[in-house]
């Protein structure tokens, strides 16, 4: 580009013209100040000669106004207008008529004289506008520039030495002959300043051809030099002055400009190859959408060098198409003037650009180019997908998936933890992960992992988590750092199972071993025990029949013999939670059997204790056995009594009707089949329990009472008994603030069939005769004492096969065999087959101590009549022997 240089026509003439009104202005104010000197003078002289005037005149004109002298007042005027500076005077009555005048104040009013005071005072110096109100003279009047205008009132003093008003007189003054003379020294002066600004013009123009054309010539030479090519000339001026500073700026300005032309092209060529070096397609277009410029990743993109891609259309190029393709940014951008960008697909390439364009506007806001950039996303996309395909399968897992950072924060949950937790994503993040800690676990157990995962390694572990609505959850959990590819720690994350159905389970399942042992261990010995039980059992009550009732010896017996029934109850328990005992199964309204608990309970219960019942009356029946489930209900409500003790507390016995489905699951009871259950709770305000002896409650002889006060296998026994009803029982408890049951028993259609009361009744006896086969000579002396009492006539053998042996011999010597299960050489049931098969009709009743491969049922098929369990007292034996002969009969 051509630099714009100034061409100096003649240097001289443009000194001249610069000079000359310089010199002009000078003039006129040196002029100007003189005269305003001069001025000033003349207006003080003017002044002092006015007031001396006024001062005189108005003493004089007195007595002629007082007397209405007018030819002398004239004679007095005239003689004032003598005065070289008196332009005019004019004197008044004191009825503002007029008494005389002179001058230029000749013939006015006193009106218009007025008029003309205020326009003197305004240095209003004609009399043109005066005319407006006198009109008898038609030519202007000019008062000299300086004129002054003076008034005085007229005062005439009495002999009584007063004064009174008798007129006015008004006096112009001009400065004639001063003005002359000034005008005649101003021509003088003006010639004198002239003549030596002339001489000045001339020396400024020899001195300005040396100092100031010559270096402004060279400054042309240098600048033309400079346009035609020549950068690195310069002026060469030694001179210090205001020239020579100047032309050191210009060189100085040359060289920067030369220096910032060389930044220029380096910024161009920096930007050139910063412009190729970009790995996205780069390019720039013109309004018609035409490649303007493109960078080095287009050109080898599409294949094609730079200059087959300029001057053509984007659509062209990337697309062989003849027209723009369908949601082309650039288009999009060209219309709206606006950036946009756009997933677009190339076929050619196979390739998924994302596309951006954004405009280019010039100063007046027009569209004057397009900027195009092209980024394959084609790994961004496949990324993309994984990532989705990652973030689906995290979604719909069933295990937890939590996100935290560094410090333990929540990032992200999955749909899973809010299903198990019981809190949103929402409510969840943000918050530390310590916010599900139930206090089940130590505060090392978290340090412990916390410094596991610090250190970058993977944490696996069991949690006790709390649910939202209080509950505790059962996870099993693995924690692992998340690092960035510098290997720093950058986010934890924990993958988690909730496990507490599975933990429940467990739970059971040891509960069912310890049963399954103890059970195993009751039916070994409950034969044996049983026996013992029996002679004790026996011989006491005969012993205890043969003495007074006030007998001491007889009280003692009664002791052995309650201690029997506690013995025979503890056997008897121990088979039930064992499940070893018989089962009674009944169609049953619990509401019957909770009735009469309460009434039971309320004789008992100190007047501490409140008893609050809540029983829907609507609940369907159960398959039950009245008595144990009576068991039940009493052995928890005297453990709620025993928790309350002495304190004020309260006992609550409630029954109502649950529904179990998948979407209303009992915490604790994951084996509950779906269907209705009733709800049967226990609960009660007593001191509690800790989560160890929760944990510890079901099991045998496990008891929190002090020694002597219980055997602990109470609620064992509620526990067998329930399961024996194919129900489920919780608990849940806290020290000081009570203890809760739950237990759940399903519900069946069946009617209600109430228990039939049995009254008491006598012992029967009889006469017949009788068969008793026992291997325990105690047992059989007892049993036989026992029977000959009640009348029957007893044959006793100790061993079966000689008893078989005797029967065959003589089978109508007998009415009815009683056989024990467990004897040697021959069991009851084997023996019991022979003696049918010989007399089908035989009555025969089996007593055994314990059989888990025979129970009642089993018996009766066998045909044996009647089926007791020892030790068996003399009543239920004397029944079981009528109803065997009653049968028979």
């Amino acid at each position: 580009m051509k630099l714009n240089v100034f061409r100096f026509r003649s240097t001289r003439t443009a000194f001249i013209l610069l000079m000359a009104p310089v010199l002009i202005g000078l003039t006129l104010l040196l002029i100007f100040m003189d005269t305003s000197h001069d001025h000033k003078e003349f207006q003080q002289q003017l002044q002092s000669t006015a007031n001396l005037l006024t001062k005189s005149y108005r003493n004089l004109l007195a007595d002629p106004l007082w007397n209405v002298d007018t030819e002398r007042a004239q004679q007095l005027l005239d003689t004032i207008a003598n005065n070289c500076h008196v332009a005019g005077t004019i004197v008044f009555d004191d009825t503002f008529s007029h008494f005389g005048s002179n001058g230029i104040l000749s013939g006015l009013t006193h009106q218009e004289v007025l008029v003309l005071t205020e326009l003197i005072e305004k240095q209003q110096y004609t009399l043109k506008d005066l005319l407006l109100i006198h009109t008898k003279d038609t030519n202007s009047l000019t008062l000299p520039h300086g004129s002054i205008f003076r008034t005085t009132d007229i005062f005439f003093t009495t002999d009584a030495g007063g004064g009174e008003k008798v007129g006015s007189m008004f006096i112009v003054m001009t400065a004639k002959e001063n003005i002359s003379k000034f005008n005649s020294r101003l021509k003088h002066d003006v010639f004198n300043i002239l003549i030596i600004t002339a001489g000045l013009i001339l020396t400024l123009l020899f001195v300005y051809s040396r100092t100031t054309s010559l270096p402004l010539k060279r400054l042309h030479d240098v600048i033309l030099a400079i346009q035609n090519g020549d950068e690195h000339v310069v002026v060469r001026w030694e001179s210090n002055d205001e020239i020579g500073q100047a032309i050191r700026a210009f060189n100085e300005l040359q060289t920067q400009q030369l220096k910032f032309k060389r930044e220029l092209i380096k910024s161009k060529e920096e930007w050139e190859n910063t412009f190729n070096s970009i790995t996205d397609i780069v390019s720039l277009q013109n309004t018609d959408m035409q490649f303007v410029k493109v960078n080095q990743a287009g050109c080898i993109s599409l294949e094609l060098p730079a200059d087959e891609i300029l001057g053509k259309h984007c659509y062209e190029i990337f697309h062989g198409s003849d027209k723009p393709c369908t949601g082309c940014p650039v288009l999009v951008t060209k219309e709206t003037f606006q950036p946009y960008s756009a997933e677009i697909y190339h076929e050619k390439l196979d390739k998924t650009f994302l596309v951006s364009a954004a405009p280019v506007i010039d100063q007046d806001g027009q569209l004057t180019h397009i900027t195009h950039v092209g980024k394959d996303i084609s790994d961004y996309k496949e990324l993309e997908k994984e990532r989705l395909r990652l973030a689906s399968a995290i979604d719909q897992a069933f295990e937890t998936v939590m996100i935290t950072d560094v410090e333990g924060f929540i990032q992200y949950v999955n749909p899973a933890f809010e299903k198990t937790t019981g809190y949103s994503s929402k409510e969840a993040i943000g918050l530390h992960a310590h916010f599900l800690n139930s206090g089940a676990q130590s505060p090392s157990f978290y340090e412990k992992m916390w410094h596991t995962i610090r250190m970058g390694n993977t944490w696996r572990g069991h949690f006790t988590n709390k649910h939202k609505d209080g509950s505790l959850l059962e996870e099993e959990a693995t924690v692992s750092p998340v690092k960035d590819s510098n290997g720093k720690i950058t986010n934890f994350i924990a993958v988690k199972r909730d496990v507490s159905r599975e933990i429940s389970l467990e739970k059971q399942l040891r509960q069912a071993t310890k049963m399954e042992a103890i059970g195993t261990l009751a039916g070994g010995i409950a034969h044996d025990f049983n026996n013992i039980l029996a002679a004790i059992l026996g011989y006491s009550e005969m012993a205890r029949a043969q003495l007074p009732a006030d007998d001491p010896i007889g009280k003692d017996l009664d002791q052995v013999i309650k201690a029997g029934h506690r013995a025979t109850d503890l056997v008897k328990q121990i088979l039930t939670f064992s499940r070893q005992g018989e089962e009674d199964l009944k169609p049953l309204k619990v509401q019957i059997i909770q009735k009469e608990v309460l009434k039971l309970l309320r004789s008992s219960l100190p007047a501490t204790i409140q008893l609050k019942e809540s029983i829907d009356t609507g609940c369907g029946s159960i398959l039950a056995d009245a008595t144990q489930l009576h068991q039940v209900l009493m052995n928890l409500c005297t453990n709620a009594k025993h928790a309350i003790g002495s304190e004020l507390g309260t006992i609550g016995l409630s029954l109502s009707e649950v529904e179990i489905s998948a979407t209303n699951t009992i915490a604790g009871c994951p084996q509950l089949v779906h269907g209705f259950y009733l709800d049967l709770e226990i609960s009660d305000t007593g001191c509690g329990m800790d989560s160890l002896t929760q944990s510890k409650i079901f099991d045998p002889f496990f008891t929190t009472k002090a020694k002597g006060q219980g055997t602990g296998l109470g609620l064992s026994v509620v526990h067998g008994i329930i399961k024996q009803h194919k129900g489920e029982m919780t608990v849940s408890s806290e020290l000081n603030q009570g203890t809760v049951f739950h237990i759940y028993l399903p519900v069946i259609d069946h009617q209600e069939v109430q228990a039939e009361q049995v009254l008491p009744e006598a012992i029967p006896g009889g006469n017949e005769q009788l068969l008793l086969v026992d291997d325990e000579p105690v047992i059989a002396h007892m049993l036989e004492r026992t029977l000959h009492s009640l009348g029957y006539t007893i044959t006793v053998f100790s061993n079966p096969i000689v008893a078989l042996n005797s029967y065959t011999l003589n089978p109508d010597a007998y009415d009815l065999v009683i056989t024990d299960m467990t004897m040697p050489e021959m069991t009851g049931t084997t023996l019991s087959q022979r003696l049918l098969a010989l007399s089908p009709d035989l009555p025969i009743i089996l007593c055994t101590g314990f059989s888990e491969a025979l129970d009642e049922a089993k018996a009766k098929s066998l045909g044996i009549r009647e089926y007791v369990t020892k030790p068996v007292d003399k009543r239920t034996l004397a029944k079981a022997i009528r109803r065997a002969l009653r049968v028979s009969s």
